[in-house]
C-alpha cells in the first residue's frame, strides 16, 4: 500500500459517504492531506468547512457526521478511522495493518520506493552551472551544480525525460586574458620576453600542469588571475590581449592553436571535479559554434515590430506588452550580445530536443535577462512563456576560521574558495577528526557531508556554509544522516533470521514507531513537494525529521534481543528506513558510504 492508494481510498470513502449523507448535494472537491501535526493525525481533510457553508451548518456537526458513516460502515479490520476535531478538521487515522502493509511495500519496491509517472512523456532540459573556461569552479558553482543535479534527478524519479546541460562560454576577454597570463608566466625562461609565434614555434618551452603538479584548471586560473592583474596596471598589456581576442575572432591558427591548449586545460580540470563530486552534464553548448547564429534572428524580425533600429545603428527589443525594459540585442557596430547568443541558444535547445520545459539554474541577479530572453523568444515563436523557467538560488558564504565570521566568495576580488579546496579542507578535518578514516574514504564522506551542507538551505535563501557543522556527528548533517545509515546496516549485518515477510503480517507498533512509519509513507508526497517548488532542500529537512524518530527509538529500546518477533519488527522498520533515506540521498546526488 502507498500514499497514492491510501489517500485515493480515503478520499473515495469520505466522498461517497457524503453523497449517502447528504444526497442531491453539490459536493466539493474533498482532499486528504499531510497534517501539520501529526501527533494529531495520519492524515486530515477540511471538506467538512466547504459543506458548511452550502448545509449552513456548524463544520464540526458535519465531520462527526462523516467520520461515524464510515466508521460504522468499515469492518473491524478496516485501514483506518476518522475522528472529528474542532473546529471541523476531520482527522484520519491508519490501523496497525495498514501502517504494516506499508512497511512491506516499501520493501518490495525497495529502490523504486517513491517513483511515480506524472512526468511521464515529458522532456526537460536542464542548464546548470556553466562555468566559464579559464579558472576552477568555485562554491557558487558547486551550489549551482548541486541544484541543477538534484532538480533534474527529482524530475526524472517523477517520469520525465531530463536532458542536463550547460554552457561553455569559451571566448572573449577573460579566455584572452589567460592565454596571455601563459605565454608570459608558464615559459620555462621566465627572463626572456616571448610572443605567441614563440610559443606556437616551440611549445614545449612552456611548463605544463603536470610538471607544475598542479590541476590543470587551478593551472589556466593563475595565468588568468596574472594577465587580469598585467592588464590593470598596464594599457599597453590590456591592448596586447584585445589583439588576441580580436586574433581569435579573425581565425588565426596560432591563436586557435593556444586557445585550444588553455580551455583544454580548464575543460580537464573541471571534468575532474566533476567526477569527484558524481555530477555530469548530457550535453555541453560551446559559445563559439553559436554565438553568431542569433544576429540573423534578430534582422529578420525588425520589420515585424518585435524590434527596432535605433539611429546610431543598434537594435532594441520591443517589450512594452511584457511590461519589461528594453534592452540592446545587437551593438551599433552588428555585433552580438550575450542575449543574442541565448535566444539563438533556446531556439537549437528547442529544436534538438523538442523539450516541453526548458529551466536555467542560475543567479538571481540575472532574473531580468532571463524574463527578456523568454519574452523574446515568445514574440519570435520559439515557445511560449510557460515552457521556459528560472531557477535562481541564494548566494553562499563560508564562516572564517579565524574570525568566525561569513565572508562572501568573489573571484574577481581573490576571494575565492574552489570546490577542490573546500572538499580537501572537509576531507583533511575528518582524517584530522580522531575518527578511523582512511583517504578514501574520508574524501567520500566529505563529499557527502558538503553536498548535505549546501543542499540543506531553501534553493532561494543566501547561506553560511560552516565547515565544522557540516561534518558534526550530533547535528543536522549529511555526517549525522550517514552515520544513521552505518548505525542501520550494522544492526542488519548482525541479524541472521529471514526478514521477508508476507503480505498478512501485522505489527504491534508503539507511537514512536508509529510516526517513523508515516514519516516514510509521506515520502512520494514530499518528492512531488520538491518538483513543485523545485526545493532539494525539502528531502533534506525530511530525512532529517526521519534520523531523529529513528534514533530516539534506538536510544531507548533494544533491537536485537531475545523476543524473536520485536527483532523482527525492529529490523525490518529500520530496514525501511534505510531504503526511504537512501532514495532521498540518491535524489540530491548523495551516494551514501557502507561504513563511518
Amino acid at each position: 500500500m502507498d500514499y497514492t492508494k491510501i489517500t485515493s481510498k480515503i478520499t473515495s470513502d469520505i466522498n461517497d459517504a457524503i453523497m449517502r449523507l447528504y444526497p442531491n448535494t453539490n459536493i466539493p472537491d474533498v482532499t486528504v492531506t499531510v497534517p501539520t501535526q501529526l501527533d494529531k493525525a495520519d492524515f486530515v481533510c477540511d471538506v467538512a468547512f466547504r459543506l458548511s457553508k452550502i448545509l449552513h451548518t456548524a463544520p464540526y456537526a458535519i465531520g462527526e457526521s462523516i467520520a461515524k458513516e464510515i466508521n460504522s460502515t468499515q469492518s473491524q479490520d478496516g485501514d483506518y478511522t476518522l475522528e472529528a476535531a474542532r473546529p471541523g478538521f476531520i482527522n484520519v487515522h491508519l490501523t496497525d495493518a495498514s501502517l504494516s502493509k506499508i512497511l512491506i511495500h516499501i520493501n518490495d519496491t525497495n529502490q523504486n520506493y517513491g517513483r511515480n509517472d506524472i512526468l511521464a512523456g515529458q522532456r526537460w532540459v536542464i542548464e546548470h552551472t556553466s562555468p566559464n573556461p579559464n579558472k576552477a569552479m568555485h562554491i557558487g558553482h558547486l551550489r549551482n551544480n548541486l541544484i541543477g543535479m538534484a532538480v533534474a534527478n527529482i524530475a526524472a524519479y517523477c517520469g520525465a525525460s531530463v536532458v542536463r546541460d550547460c554552457i561553455d562560454n569559451n571566448r572573449g576577454i577573460a579566455i584572452a586574458r589567460a592565454m596571455w597570463g601563459f605565454l608570459k608566466c608558464k615559459k620555462r625562461d621566465s627572463a626572456k620576453d616571448v610572443t605567441l609565434v614563440d610559443w606556437a614555434n616551440n611549445p614545449s618551452a612552456w611548463i605544463t600542469p603536470e610538471e607544475e603538479g598542479t590541476k590543470p584548471d587551478h593551472f589556466i586560473g593563475t595565468c588568468y588571475m596574472y594577465g587580469a592583474e598585467a592588464a590593470k596596471k598596464s594599457p599597453e598589456i590590456d591592448q596586447e590581449i584585445r589583439q588576441i581576442a580580436l586574433d581569435w575572432e579573425n581565425g588565426d591558427a596560432n591563436t586557435w592553436k593556444l586557445w585550444k591548449l588553455a580551455i583544454g586545460y580548464a575543460h580537464d580540470g573541471i571534468n575532474q571535479t566533476l567526477a569527484r563530486i558524481g555530477s555530469h552534464w548530457d550535453l555541453v553548448w560551446h559559445e563559439h559554434e553559436h554565438y553568431k547564429d542569433g544576429r540573423g534572428m534578430i534582422l529578420d524580425n525588425i520589420s515585424k515590430g518585435i524590434f527596432k533600429r535605433l539611429e546610431n545603428g543598434a537594435i532594441l527589443s520591443n517589450l512594452k506588452s511584457y511590461n519589461l525594459p528594453d534592452t540592446i540585442v545587437l551593438k551599433s557596430d552588428g555585433t552580438s550580445l550575450y542575449i543574442t547568443q541565448d535566444i539563438a541558444l533556446t531556439k537549437l535547445k528547442k529544436e534538438r530536443f523538442n523539450a516541453d520545459k526548458l529551466f536555467w539554474v542560475v543567479g538571481p541577479e540575472q532574473s531580468l535577462a532571463m524574463k527578456q530572453v523568454f519574452a523574446i523568444c515568445e514574440q519570435l515563436g520559439i515557445g511560449k512563456l510557460s515552457d521556459f523557467t528560472h531557477l535562481p538560488y541564494g548566494l553562499i558564504s563560508i564562516v572564517d576560521k579565524q574570525t568566525g565570521a561569513k565572508k562572501k566568495m568573489s573571484s574577481r576580488d581573490g576571494n575565492t574558495l574552489y570546490i577542490d579546496n573546500l572538499l580537501d579542507e572537509v576531507r583533511d578535518s575528518l582524517l584530522n577528526s580522531g575518527r578511523d578514516y582512511d583517504e578514501k574514504t574520508a574524501d567520500l564522506i566529505a563529499i557527502d557531508a558538503v553536498k548535505f551542507a549546501v543542499l540543506k538551505p531553501s534553493r532561494n535563501s543566501d547561506s553560511v556554509l560552516d565547515i565544522q557543522e557540516s561534518i558534526n556527528l550530533k547535528g543536522d548533517s549529511g555526517i549525522y544522516i550517514l552515520y544513521t545509515l552505518s548505525r542501520i546496516n550494522s544492526l542488519l549485518s548482525k541479524y541472521t533470521g529471514d526478514l521477508t515477510l508476507p503480505q498478512s503480517e501485522e505489527f504491534a507498533l508503539s507511537s514512536e514507531e508509529r510516526k517513523v512509519v508515516m514519516l516514510m509513507a509521506y515520502f512520494p508526497k514530499k518528492i512531488t513537494d520538491a518538483l513543485e517548488s523545485y526545493a532539494p532542500n525539502i528531502l533534506i529537512e525530511y530525512i532529517l525529521d526521519i534520523a531523529h524518530v529513528f534514533n530516539s527509538i534506538y536510544a531507548k529500546e533494544q533491537f536485537i534481543s531475545e523476543d524473536v518477533a520485536n527483532t523482527r519488527k525492529k529490523l525490518y522498520l529500520s530496514k525501511s528506513i534505510a531504503i526511504v533515506i537512501t532514495n532521498a540521498l540518491k535524489l540530491l546526488g548523495i551516494k551514501p558510504v557502507d561504513r563511518i
